[in-house]
């Protein structure tokens, strides 16, 4: 990932998509060969955008395609932090998940 690919927040297209749901775009990312568990400079992945954003359909997808659900940011935040502020659609997919 090079500093074009950001959009000046450190977001790339598939955080973005991610996070409002766009499961498309995610696809579409994920197939041009976009690693499912980039982290970028944050650490935040696709799966946490997902989460944050409350996007259920985005959070499957990411993990069906491999995304790692125990991941943290670099605070030490992980899926439940973010699915305890706003996840309400995701939270039962993040109570089967065993991670921080």
């Amino acid at each position: 990932m090079n500093e074009d690919s950001f959009n000046g927040h450190y977001c790339t297209p598939i955080t973005i998509a991610a996070f409002f749901n766009l499961t498309d775009i995610v696809r579409k990312q994920l197939d041009k060969g976009v690693p499912v568990n980039d982290d970028l400079l944050s650490g935040i992945t696709p799966f946490l955008y997902a989460v944050h954003g409350d996007a259920l359909e985005a959070a499957k997808l990411l993990l069906d395609r491999g995304a790692d659900p125990a991941a943290v940011i670099k605070a030490g935040y992980g899926a439940a932090r973010y699915v305890s502020r706003n996840g309400l659609s995701v939270l039962p997919v993040i109570l089967d998940i065993d991670g921080p």
